[in-house]
């Protein structure tokens, strides 16, 4: 009887991992159709619901602790919001803010302190780095300013209101 069990095992040692990659597979893609069937995920505004695009990172949602983007990404509600930054190693901002609103990052601008260089850096990169169009719209003696570019958040983020 042993040699016969030990040849199981070795006869299956082959199959049960194969088996098991597809089975995950199979679980992910369920879990993919679920988030794109919630309600819970539906946005009015944008008549848009979730979108799953990669089955394999439904697995990793619950670890997420700090989004870092490269201001293309689109978040839950298809807006970012500018809140915090952290420039040379120092944070301005909070998250408690609706919109970024830290005065001491304007005062270590104008007194040229030690991370003055790298402040001025950070805000030419973030006017320069993006792919937003702004456009000129002038109707009578209004004029509106209207921001194009390929991501949705992009606009958004850019967008003064």
């Amino acid at each position: 009887m042993i040699p016969s069990v030990t040849g199981l095992i070795i006869f299956y040692s082959g199959l049960i991992p194969i088996s098991l990659n597809v089975t995950l597979e199979m679980v992910q893609l369920c879990q993919a159709y679920f988030i794109e069937q919630d309600l819970h995920l539906y946005d009015e505004d944008s008549d848009t619901t979730a979108e799953v695009r990669s089955s394999n990172l439904n697995s990793q949602l619950g670890q997420v602790r700090y989004i870092i983007s490269d201001k293309t990404g689109t978040l839950t509600k298809n807006k970012m919001c500018f809140k915090m930054c952290s420039v040379g190693g120092v944070k301005y901002g909070t998250e408690e803010k609706e919109k970024f609103d830290d005065k001491r990052i304007l005062h270590d601008l104008a007194n040229n302190t030690n991370n003055a260089e790298a402040i001025r850096e950070f805000l030419t990169l973030m006017a320069i780095c993006h792919t937003v169009v702004p456009e000129k719209l002038t109707n009578s003696e209004v004029q509106k300013i209207v921001y194009h570019s390929p991501s949705p958040g992009l606009t958004y983020y850019y967008k003064l209101e």
